[in-house]
């Protein structure tokens, strides 16, 4: 997959961020991730699994979604609190990017520069997982960073 600007990482990468009552967090942890990939040329989307939070998550999403475009930051709600599990897998379903990048939206996972195994892309100081979305065989190898 081509990514949008000119850089020698060529990748697109999807971020799955399950949200509940995360109504605070997520501007704050989508401006992070944005920030970081444009900084480092990459192409990127953030897909928000959001629980039917009652705080009003999902109209946040949507609001940054207009911010940031509808390309980047794309809200996949469910109808209830089904766990934090089935919200990744609910997520993987709609992935575009070459790698997919697994973190919570509390901040348990903090977003930061300087990993130099894929472009820079992103660490965290606990680690969330990478997948590498390999469409043509239907399969993910999956790396902890």
């Amino acid at each position: 997959m081509q990514g949008q600007f000119n850089s020698s990482d060529t990748h697109k990468y999807s971020v799955i961020l399950p949200t509940y009552n995360e109504r605070k967090n997520l501007p704050i942890i989508v401006w992070l991730l944005a920030k970081t990939f444009n900084e480092n040329r990459l192409a990127w989307e953030i897909i928000v699994v959001d629980d039917a939070s009652p705080d009003g998550t999902q109209e946040i999403a949507r609001q940054l979604a207009k911010v940031y475009g509808e390309d980047k930051i794309i809200l996949k709600p469910r109808a209830g609190k089904l766990g934090l599990g089935t919200a990744y897998i609910h997520g993987l379903n709609f992935v575009s990017g070459d790698f997919v990048i697994i973190m919570d939206a509390d901040f348990s996972h903090h977003v930061c520069r300087n990993y130099r195994g894929f472009g820079r892309v992103l660490t965290t100081w606990r680690s969330p997982s990478l997948f590498r979305n390999s469409s043509a065989s239907n399969r993910r190898t999956t790396w902890t960073l």
